[in-house]
């Protein structure tokens, strides 16, 4: 279907800082609490007064800015912005229209970066679910600090769009700026797509994917989209503006509502927010490191020899980095490390309170041949639940330390041969999978307590001394 359209893509990503109150009261930001709780008369716009930003989230705005190379206001003002909707009964949403508190930057992608536009503080309207009797609307959401980021057209694919999403997660979880959970609605994505001509010219309005709350979604909206819209093209179909959804069961974009313009808004000053100097706020800061993702990740594979793959995930989170680290401290070795934080750590899900106590331990205990892979994971997951777990004495009480006695070997490999002669026959024939097989049935005789890699060896070493 391609006829040599280039999509073109930008992203605009709703940030909810990590904040104990709203951005313009004293009330909690805190999730998860019953519906309508956490309200007052200013976050349910039904007072008025002299508004004061929240000075942490101008603080974590700033930050963003450091990490971004944004030229950043020392002054702060806000706006306006008018229109009609259910979760917005002032009839006006407090955003930065005029002077956003970030102009520029960069991100960087696997294969160079995208240019930030800007990234401006805003309130959060309340947070919408339609049920079969009606709309309900849970104002907790209403007034929280949100930071709207806005990407240059910079992007042409729906992977390129999913790793702009995977980086700035990444960078706002390390800035300790949001908690970036986007199941919970902290961290929400919108794509901006069109098509272009070869030499630039547009050839489809510019369609608005709205709230993808996953990479895969992102991925797979942008594919999707991109697709039908060569189809309209191919079939001369007439295209307008408008704003879609992801339905994720049916693997399609749905029409939500034609694309609404800039112009259809009405702006004006905020009154009850008057210009705040924030100079002294970005002097303070300009002074703090910052522990940036792909710099680590770029370490990671530089002075540790670990795999683009490794390093991109095991940075793609500050504890799991601190997990790590902590490895390493403790004298792990990097491959090993990597490879039990990345199969076994990620797989316990929940890791609790932990903080990687005892995981260069284990790490060392399986290298050395002491326990089994297994044995090593279940240890893992009492790691989680009991961070001062004894390893070694763990290991001694449940029994998990490997047979590693010679003639103990040589007994479970007989009594698999002796039990199962056919698989002799089978070797002799050719028939790998047997030795395989035998070998399964010898660490079964020990009870899975054996390196399967040094047992094998051992019946290779007794298969070779029968011609086989």
């Amino acid at each position: 279907m391609d006829r040599g359209y280039i999509p073109v893509l930008g992203v605009e990503a709703h940030i909810q800082l990590q904040l104990e109150n709203k951005l313009f009261c004293g009330c909690s930001a805190a999730f998860g609490a019953p519906a309508n709780s956490h309200t007052c008369g200013i976050c349910l716009g039904r007072e008025r007064g002299l508004l004061r930003a929240n000075p942490q989230a101008i603080d974590h705005a700033i930050r963003l800015g450091m990490a971004l190379g944004s030229n950043i206001q020392t002054e702060l003002s806000f706006d306006r912005k008018f229109y009609t909707s259910p979760d917005l009964p002032k009839g006006y949403q407090i955003t930065q229209r005029s002077r956003p508190i970030l102009e520029g930057g960069f991100l960087p992608l696997e294969n160079g970066s995208i240019e930030i536009l800007e990234a401006h503080l805003e309130e959060d309207a309340a947070k919408t679910k339609h049920r079969p009797e009606g709309m309900e609307l849970d104002f907790n959401r209403s007034g929280q600090a949100l930071v709207e980021l806005v990407s240059a057209p910079g992007l042409h694919s729906g992977r390129e769009a999913a790793q702009f999403g995977r980086r700035l997660r990444a960078l706002v979880l390390f800035l300790g700026i949001c908690d970036g959970r986007m199941e919970e609605g902290s961290l929400r994505m919108d794509v901006n797509l069109s098509l272009a001509h070869g030499d630039g010219r547009p050839a489809t309005p510019r369609i608005e994917l709205k709230n993808l709350n996953s990479f895969s979604a992102i991925e797979a909206a942008v594919e999707y989209e991109i697709g039908r819209l060569e189809m309209a093209l191919e079939q001369g179909e007439a295209l307008y503006a408008q704003t879609r959804g992801w339905e994720e069961r049916q693997r399609r974009t749905v029409l939500l509502r034609r694309k609404e313009g800039a112009e259809e808004y009405g702006y004006a000053p905020e009154p009850d927010a008057p210009v705040l100097d924030i100079g002294h706020r970005l002097e303070a800061l300009s002074g703090m490191e910052l522990r940036l993702p792909w710099d680590l990740q770029a370490d990671l594979v530089r002075r540790e020899g670990l795999t683009e793959a490794q390093a991109e995930q095991i940075c793609q989170h500050p504890r799991l980095f601190g997990i790590w680290e902590r490895g390493r401290r403790e004298g792990a070795e990097s491959a090993t490390l990597a490879s039990w934080l990345l199969r076994e750590c990620l797989a316990l899900g929940d890791l609790g309170v932990w903080q990687g106590q005892g995981l260069a331990k284990v790490c060392g205990l399986e290298a050395q041949g002491r326990i089994t892979r297994e044995g090593g994971a279940g240890l893992l997951a009492m790691l989680a639940k009991q961070p001062d777990l004894d390893v070694e004495e763990a290991v001694s009480v449940l029994g998990l330390e490997n047979v590693r006695d010679g003639q103990q070997w040589q007994g479970a490999i007989e009594a698999a041969v002796a039990g199962h002669p056919q698989a002799l026959e089978d070797i002799r024939k050719g028939k790998d999978k047997a030795r395989g097989f035998l070998l399964g049935q010898a660490l079964r005789t020990l009870g899975g307590r054996a390196d399967a890699r040094a047992l094998g060896r051992a019946l290779e070493a007794y298969l070779a001394e029968r011609g086989l």
